[in-house]
């Protein structure tokens, strides 16, 4: 292998290790990659990969992007072409070049480690403040100190599924390394739980319920199911024993009146409602071109300030679902692309790239209650994850001599 490809195998999975850590040190190593990847072009590969479909989506959702920044300006114009850059960046890198399947393993159990070490040492920090008289450091915002809590427990989760899907296959000749996996997928769905996030704790379930069923699909009884539904609820009662906060968030979606909304609130559940409805009266006259990429969250603002959203407004809160986000800024040009993404994401991939189509779903499941391509560590991990897995199935990722 080349010095120089060694450096451009090297940095993807540096970037993957440090993607649930965040901050500006992945920009870095995303400018490493891209300046690597100048000495591993193959001709071949480059034009076939500009060709497959998910690279054309995501560059048309780009270039509207572009377009709509450009010609409708905006106080966020810029910063909105900026954190779009990864719809171009990640299908350039992952279309258009070669990994050996062994580089992409190492992607992946670097991403498990990085969530590892970043659940551990929250959970130092956190136990750390506690003992201090200040439990809030380990439930919800105050133990996710390094990306927001709902975008932490995705990863928490994905990590969790690499580890249920890959890890039997591929380190079945290291016994003590698979026990140690079962630890670590123990110890991310209590992070998962600490997170507090009500998205980020759904999706989890739906995670494992939905591997347990892929993973005893040929063994499945009516008495079976009903069992596993049953110890789902029973854990779920226990864990909540054990962290009350997660309750609280709960209780308040559960009595939740929607017909008698507080407009001054900025609880999560009620404000998003609230939002949304706001959301609808800007898309009645702004659905095929939207008002500008840049403009969107400025938009939201007026409207929050004329319908007396005080909540909403003083935490200057943007849409909280990515598809209400995206039309409102790009409108139906924008939503078109995006939504054809999701459906490469799920078409035939349920039999034959069985992670992808579970990604594809707890990414439509986020993209419900948050604007995840609006922050770095939501588009990122969008951009990266699902490329790899567009072009990485599981017999790809577990054939021998690989």
């Amino acid at each position: 292998m080349a010095r120089l490809h060694i450096f451009f195998y090297f940095f993807p999975v540096l970037f993957g290790f440090c993607l649930p850590f965040g901050g500006y040190v992945l920009s870095y190593i995303i400018v490493a990659w891209l300046l690597f990847s100048l000495f591993a072009i193959n001709k071949t590969k480059w034009l076939s990969g500009l060709k497959q479909l998910p690279f054309v989506f995501s560059v048309l959702f780009f270039v509207v992007t572009v377009i709509s920044a450009i010609w409708k300006g905006g106080p966020e114009r810029w910063s909105s072409i900026e954190i779009k850059l990864s719809f171009i960046i990640f299908p350039y890198l992952f279309y258009c070049f070669n990994y050996p399947v062994s580089i992409v393993k190492r992607m992946l159990v670097a991403f498990v480690s990085g969530n590892f070490f970043a659940g551990l040492l929250l959970l130092i920090r956190g136990t750390y403040y506690a003992l201090q008289n200040q439990p809030e450091y380990l439930t919800y915002s105050g133990f996710s100190n390094f990306i927001h809590t709902a975008y932490f427990a995705l990863y928490l989760t994905l990590a969790g599924i690499i580890i249920v899907v890959y890890y039997p296959a591929w380190f079945k000749s290291n016994p003590q390394l698979l026990k140690f996996s079962w630890f670590m997928l123990a110890f991310f769905m209590i992070c998962i739980f600490l997170c507090a996030s009500k998205i980020g704790i759904l999706g989890m379930f739906v995670a494992f319920i939905a591997l347990s069923l892929h993973k005893m699909k040929s063994m499945l009884t009516i008495k079976k199911v009903l069992v596993l539904i049953g110890g789902v609820f029973v854990v779920l009662f226990f864990l909540v024993q054990l962290f009350p906060a997660i309750y609280y968030r709960f209780d308040n979606l559960l009595h939740l009146d929607i017909s008698h909304l507080n407009k001054s609130s900025s609880e999560s559940s009620e404000v998003r409602l609230l939002i949304w409805n706001e959301c609808l009266a800007i898309l009645k006259s702004n659905f095929i071109g939207g008002v500008g990429v840049g403009n969107a969250n400025q938009t939201l603002y007026d409207f929050y300030k004329i319908n007396g959203l005080i909540g909403a407004l003083d935490h200057k809160l943007n849409a909280h679902n990515q598809f209400f986000q995206t039309a409102i800024g790009l409108g139906l040009f924008g939503l078109l692309p995006l939504s054809l993404l999701f459906f490469k994401g799920w078409q035939k991939t349920i039999k034959t790239n069985f992670i992808l189509f579970l990604l594809t779903s707890l990414l439509f499941l986020n993209f419900l209650t948050e604007s995840m391509l609006q922050a770095a560590a939501g588009v990122l991990f969008f951009s990266f994850f699902t490329n790899l897995f567009f072009n990485y199935n599981y017999e790809s990722l577990t054939k021998q001599g690989s």
